[in-house]
């Protein structure tokens, strides 16, 4: 995630406190370990939080922040505390949908990319599990939520997303 914080206030290591203090009472809250990439999904939030054009609601910032960050990862629990890697459930299924929606719309792309032995786990798994916030820019990746929070089938549309990105 690109350093964001600099125009915003002169002390960027403030906003990173804050990041890190809401992970640390989130992890204590629901008996987790941190495991990374749980920055890269809280930091959006944060920026979107932080800079609202109401004044008087960033004061509000790191709870409204924690309250959906804390939402968001019940929808992601499976995607980053379930260890077991099947087809079934979580991540697993979420790459086998993954697989099934790249070979329906670009059977060439499918074939080529299964003949050259590159599993889709090796890219698949980050671009998921982040929300593609680490392939797009801060301000592109707070658009790209936009759509995919609205959405009902929100994870669904991630992986149409990434297809569309291979494609």
């Amino acid at each position: 995630m690109e350093a964001f914080l600099k125009p915003l206030q002169p002390d960027e290591e403030a906003n990173w406190e804050i990041i890190q203090r809401m992970l640390y009472i989130y992890c204590k809250l629901c008996n987790q370990k941190y495991v990374q990439g749980m920055h890269e999904i809280i930091t959006p939030i944060y920026y979107v939080m932080l800079t609202q054009p109401d004044s008087s609601l960033q004061k509000y910032c790191e709870v409204d922040t924690f309250f959906c960050f804390n939402q968001l990862m019940i929808e992601l629990h499976s995607n980053y505390f379930i260890r077991e890697m099947v087809d079934t459930y979580g991540i697993g299924l979420q790459i086998k949908q993954f697989d099934a929606l790249l070979k329906h719309f670009d059977l060439q792309l499918h074939s080529h990319l299964q003949k050259l032995q590159l599993e889709h786990y090796y890219y698949i798994f980050r671009w998921i599990s982040l929300l593609l916030s680490q392939e797009f820019s801060l301000l592109n990746t707070i658009r790209l939520w936009d759509f995919v929070f609205a959405d009902d089938q929100r994870f669904r549309l991630v992986l149409f997303v990434c297809v569309a990105m291979l494609m």
